[in-house]
């Protein structure tokens, strides 16, 4: 019983914890962010890494791109990571934000 009740508060807690993330999430990406940073965000969820020097979609130009993912660094959202030889630098989905974005994104987007 008292295992049960520990269980119960856990998920309760965790389910809490994840809503907070999704709720930060959609709104980082529709008040901070434009449609353009919320497609490039998308690719870079289904992709998962992506050099940063790289136009990403042929559609969003390179400035903006940048704009963009500085907006998502800055919030945490996506990883700026630099290879072993300090060559390249690429973006990556942080992974304390992975579901909330596979949740948020598409609802946003469709």
């Amino acid at each position: 019983m008292k295992r049960r009740a520990q269980l119960e508060v856990t998920d309760f807690i965790r389910n809490a914890w994840k809503v907070g993330v999704e709720r930060e999430v959609h709104q980082i990406l529709t008040q901070v962010m434009t449609l353009n940073g919320q497609l490039l965000v998308n690719h870079l969820l289904k992709v998962g890494k992506a050099e940063s020097l790289r136009q990403l979609l042929p559609e969003i130009s390179i400035d903006t791109q940048n704009e963009q993912m500085q907006i998502a660094v800055k919030h945490g959202l996506i990883r700026r990571e630099q290879d072993a030889g300090r060559l390249h630098t690429f973006y990556l989905v942080n992974p304390d934000y992975d579901a909330a974005l596979k949740k948020v994104l598409p609802q946003l987007l469709s």
